[in-house]
């Protein structure tokens, strides 16, 4: 077994970094519309993910990893052999503060906490915090989760949101979609992955779609069921309505997509640039 890498503590969350392996994930996960379910993707990635009542039937012990003991609304352990087990309590309400916490205990994993950092560390971080787990890190575990529920390029495509918009839209909490309201206000506009940023767009091609009444972009692209681009042709400055989003080509500016596949239509400008699946995910 190779020996895992260990890494001091950030003095401060990695605002930046988190928000981009947060979209990296989304795109990697292929992810295509809202609400997000967190829940699923335990599965998609082979992790684990039970209850506590649960965890209780299937590890016979009166408190599985002393969640209600420490009061905790959920927890995530790993083992030697990389695999996640998160066992939550299913008692917290409302349903969406559970759906958070979950994609809270995802952060935790995508952004190689439990791989980068001794145990030793957040054991004294947890004792300098009164039991509770390095600061710093629940940050950051924290903002993973608000862009994987909430992301960010795929609300501004929509349009100007009110929080409660955001609140249904994204299945979170009012804390959650008022945070989010002005997280886009602030720091909306940052293009800290401007690339990703545009991948994202076509990826929830069909999910955006059902806001606009009509679709008015600059470059033709054709992409597959998975939101991923197969192919683009030059200019087609042309309007399609809803209703032309599944065909096999542009009635505007005529260009087919291969016949040979099953393909989405939208026009959007993207990058060359491809973002590569993270190594040590």
């Amino acid at each position: 077994m190779h020996n895992r890498r260990k890494e001091k503590l950030p003095s401060q969350a990695r605002k930046a970094r988190t928000i981009i392996k947060a979209r990296q994930f989304i795109l990697y996960s292929e992810l295509v519309q809202l609400p997000v379910d967190p829940c699923s993707l335990y599965e998609t990635y082979g992790w684990h993910l039970h209850s506590w009542d649960e965890a209780r039937d299937i590890m016979g012990v009166a408190d599985p990893f002393y969640i209600k003991a420490s009061r905790a609304e959920a927890r995530t352990v790993t083992t030697p052999c990389n695999d996640f087990f998160t066992i939550y309590d299913s008692t917290v309400v409302p349903h969406a503060r559970i759906r958070w916490t979950i994609a809270h205990e995802i952060g935790h994993i995508v952004l190689g906490h439990f791989h980068d950092f001794a145990i030793s560390d957040l054991n004294k971080c947890a004792a300098a915090n009164g039991g509770s787990p390095a600061l710093v890190l629940e940050l950051e575990a924290d903002i993973f989760a608000a862009e994987l529920l909430q992301p960010m390029p795929i609300l501004k495509a929509i349009g100007d949101l009110s929080v409660e918009r955001i609140q249904e839209l994204c299945n979170v909490s009012r804390k959650a979609a008022t945070n989010r309201k002005t997280d886009l206000a602030w720091w909306g506009n940052t293009s800290m992955s401007h690339h990703l940023e545009e991948k994202l767009i076509p990826q929830f091609g069909l999910f955006l779609n059902s806001f606009r009444g009509r679709i008015r972009f600059a470059t033709t692209i054709i992409v597959n069921e998975f939101g991923m681009v197969i192919d683009r042709f030059g200019e087609c400055t042309q309007n399609l309505s809803p209703g032309d989003i599944w065909a096999e080509d542009c009635r505007d500016c005529s260009r087919r997509t291969p016949p040979s596949q099953t393909c989405r239509i939208i026009c959007e400008e993207v990058e060359e640039e491809v973002c590569d699946f993270p190594d040590d995910w």
